[in-house]
């Protein structure tokens, strides 16, 4: 963690394996880094949106 450069946390994601295929866990990562992105990401305003097709 400490090669990545600026802030990095760890989560543990109780009972899940690498592929988190156990009930739930996919779930649980994917809110985790919803929560990550929402946090550390800047939205694209909507007039940029717009003009790129997205």
């Amino acid at each position: 963690m400490k090669k990545l450069g600026g802030e990095a946390r760890l989560e543990i994601v109780p009972n899940a394996t690498h592929l988190s295929e156990e009930p739930g866990t996919g779930e649980q990562v994917a809110q985790l880094a919803r929560e990550r992105f929402v946090e550390h990401l800047t939205p694209v305003p909507e007039h940029r949106r717009q003009r790129s097709g997205r």
